[in-house]
């Protein structure tokens, strides 16, 4: 009796200890699983924010070296202006009668009126007679060299004893190309939920009123608005304390951020950087709440299979957590395929014309410039230039310059081949990379791609055009240490085109002609 009250108390505490290990297995395994999950969780969100982030900041410097060209176009433009005005302006200053009503007549009927400031004064005594700004003052001391400073290009003309100061202030400039950029970037079209803001900086050390809205693709009833720290409170705003620390002392700042709307946490993630000269913080944002969606829904799923697996004590029960296990890192990992192929996209093209950006570019010049030193292909490299293409956009506007680039990368990927690369240097510059055109087909390539050009019709209303380029080719050189000398090459050739004319096309080193 004592042995079998023994034996089934054995049997009771291995029951009870194999209870036991089955739990503690189990709760193991459920922490381990949970860790895991966190783990992979947190690896997925890094790698989707790390691409999503490299795409905010080059549209970001884009726009910032958009700003930089429209600046330097225009001063240039404006000097222009100033300068082709002079002999015109000198014979209004020769005039019969009062010159100070000449002048000022003859500046409020120019087309462009509202973009000139004049200023006449009497070289005697600096009586002023003309001060279309205010720039001279009450006491005007004659001291010209300072008010011309205020000006793009200032041109100075001296008449009987009278002096003459006009031309376009740099305030104008930078007025004109604020309201272009303001502009563009409220009708730009991004993808996926991706918005920007531009701020107007008033104050660096933050706190009431320290910024201005000037544009919000989000919300346009923003714009204008004043803002303050003390609106983060409201769970809708930046974290603009941390924003315009970073950005002021480093010039850039990237982070994501969470906001309540409507009782759900929305997640994004942003880029901003500071463009000084306009003391603008410009920012582009994008949201998370794809991943945010599939993480809930992740853990929803793994709770379902937790519980089927607590009730399971044998090496089937094993063999399935093992089984799910597997199933659920191979669903996560075709998940994160995709959106990386999504969001490598996003970094791999330029956003207007569709051509392959040009830092992406740059890797495959690197790419297939190594690949010749090793003694395999020999790539053929272009560099095509959209013949007068400032003159288009000075004449129709910037849209009908972007519509005509983005027919032009159309036009030349009808010409290319499926391994071939069309690669936007800049601007209207574009950069070829052939790795399977042989020497022998080039002469012939060379032509397809500048009627190519010549194909690309541009109508504007009553007028209508045909584009044409200059073009050059070149291959890489045994003596070539690295790609930018095959560049430098082909952009002999351009010059080359240039020089001869526009409208053709040159292989560097080669016995290849200008077209026709």
């Amino acid at each position: 009796m004592d042995e079998s009250n023994q034996q089934k108390k054995l049997q009771g505490t291995t029951i009870t200890l194999i209870v036991v290990m089955a739990v503690i297995f189990l709760v193991l395994f459920r922490l381990a699983f949970i860790k895991a999950g966190d783990a992979y969780t947190r690896q997925l969100y890094d790698n989707a924010t790390d691409l999503n982030g490299g795409f905010l900041k080059e549209t970001v410097d884009n726009l910032i070296r958009d700003i930089d060209s429209s600046e330097a176009s225009w001063q240039e433009e404006f000097s222009n202006r100033a300068e082709l005005q002079y002999d015109s302006v000198r014979s209004v200053c020769t005039l019969s009668g009062n010159m100070k009503d000449n002048v000022e007549e003859y500046f409020k009927t120019l087309p462009d009126a509202p973009y000139w400031t004049w200023m006449l004064y009497n070289d005697a005594s600096n009586e002023v007679y003309l001060d279309s700004a205010g720039l001279l003052g009450d006491a005007w001391d004659g001291d010209s060299d300072s008010v011309e400073e205020v000006f793009v290009s200032a041109e100075k003309i001296s008449v009987s004893g009278n002096t003459l100061i006009y031309g376009i202030r740099k305030e104008t400039l930078h007025n004109y190309v604020k309201d272009s950029v303001l502009r563009k970037v409220r009708g730009y079209q991004f993808s996926h939920g991706v918005s920007a803001i531009i701020d107007e900086i008033m104050n660096e050390k933050g706190g009431k009123n320290f910024a201005k809205r000037l544009a919000c693709q989000e919300d346009p009833k923003l714009e204008g608005m004043l803002l303050s720290f003390d609106m983060r409170a409201s769970g809708t705003m930046l974290p603009y304390n941390e924003i315009l620390y970073e950005a002021v002392r480093t010039g850039s700042f990237a982070s994501s951020y969470s906001f309540d709307e409507d009782g759900t946490v929305k997640y994004r993630q942003f880029y901003s950087a500071m463009y000084p000269e306009y003391r603008w913080l410009i920012t582009l944002s994008a949201p998370l709440d794809d991943i945010e969606t599939y993480v809930r829904e992740s853990q929803r799923y793994s709770e379902s299979l937790m519980r089927r697996y607590l009730v399971v004590f044998s090496v089937l029960f094993l063999l399935m957590i093992v089984a799910m296990f597997f199933i659920m890192m191979r669903n996560d990992r075709n998940y994160f395929d995709s959106r990386t192929a999504i969001l490598r996209k996003k970094v791999e093209r330029d956003a207007l014309t569709g051509a392959t950006t040009r830092d992406y570019g740059t890797e495959k010049l690197r790419e297939c410039f190594d690949l010749f030193k090793a003694g395999k292909k020999d790539p053929a490299i272009m560099i095509l230039d959209v013949d007068r293409f400032k003159g288009i956009n000075d004449t129709y506007g910037h849209d009908v310059g972007d519509i005509a680039l983005k027919r032009v990368v159309r036009a030349l990927y009808r010409a290319l081949g499926k391994h071939d690369y069309l690669i936007r240097w800049g601007g209207d510059e574009f950069i070829g990379l052939f790795p399977n055109l042989k020497h022998e087909d080039c002469m012939f390539f060379m032509h397809k791609v500048l009627n190519a050009v010549r194909s690309v019709e541009i109508v504007v209303e009553e007028d209508h055009f045909n584009l044409t380029a200059s073009i050059g080719f070149a291959y890489f050189s045994a003596e070539d240490n690295e790609f930018e000398d095959g560049l430098k090459r082909a952009d002999t050739a351009l010059y080359a085109s240039k020089e001869g004319g526009r409208n053709q096309v040159h292989l560097a080193e080669g016995p290849a002609e200008g077209g026709t």
